[in-house]
């Protein structure tokens, strides 16, 4: 994320480093990856920092993807794999979610994905 920083867009009509190639600059993400920058990877605060992230790049895109509106949901998967499974469930069952985006923990992640992948279209990152 720290590449898409404004310091690293060029000027038009100089070249572009291939940090940032789409050129383009928000105060609103500066904002976000200067404050990524000085929270610890395990910080809870860089996974609202995410989020926010997240949040912002669907703002930026008229609040929609896909031409869908985008609803969030969190829940906090406690870094257990044996939790996984009834989170990603209660999600897709219960709120009808299209998309799983998260976890850090590679665990997890692998439990979401087995029940996402028996429910199409789902995505589990």
């Amino acid at each position: 994320m720290d590449s898409w920083h404004s310091q690293f867009v060029a000027e038009p009509g100089k070249p572009q480093p291939a940090r940032n190639w789409q050129r383009w600059a928000s105060p609103a993400l500066d904002k976000i990856i200067e404050q990524t920058r000085s929270v610890g990877f395990d910080d809870p605060k860089s996974i609202e920092l995410g989020k926010d992230y997240v949040k912002l790049a669907v703002q930026e895109n008229g609040g929609k993807l896909g031409g869908r509106e985008i609803e969030y949901f969190t829940v906090d998967d406690e870094s257990d794999p044996a939790k996984a499974p009834e989170n990603a469930n209660k999600l897709i069952k219960r709120d009808q979610v299209d998309v799983l985006v998260g976890t850090v923990h590679s665990g997890v992640a692998l439990a979401m994905s087995k029940v996402a992948r028996c429910r199409a279209p789902r995505c589990a990152i």
